[in-house]
């Protein structure tokens, strides 16, 4: 797409790129929006405003995504459990927000939804 390289997207200033978001893999936060890249199409939205690119391959047109380091995702992307009434959490089973952002904890069932997540 961008043979030589030097090609550039003016979306209200120039799209640079993001960085990986930890809710949901494809999509990255940067230049004041967030970028989402699936089968080659990537997809630009601020401000309510989208652009979209086909065909494009990181480093087109100058938009870098940076994927999160597997350090990064375990430390930022795990979730946060509080043990409120002080008698100890044990987790049965715990879906990654990357996958389902549904939590199954110990005996007591507790459910914990993020459905204002930043997908």
């Amino acid at each position: 797409m961008d043979a030589d390289g030097s090609g550039a997207v003016y979306f209200g200033g120039r799209l640079t790129g993001g960085k990986e978001t930890c809710s949901c893999e494809n999509r990255y936060k940067g230049d004041g929006g967030y970028y989402t890249l699936s089968g080659g199409v990537l997809t630009f939205t601020r401000g309510g405003e989208t652009i979209t690119i086909s065909n494009f391959s990181d480093g087109d047109l100058g938009i870098r995504l940076k994927k999160l380091t597997d350090e990064e995702r375990q430390n930022f992307c795990s979730p946060l459990i509080l043990d409120l009434n002080g008698n100890g959490v044990t987790s049965t089973s715990l879906y990654s927000p990357l996958e389902n952002r549904r939590r199954f904890l110990g005996g007591r069932r507790f459910l914990g939804v993020d459905k204002k997540a930043d997908r």
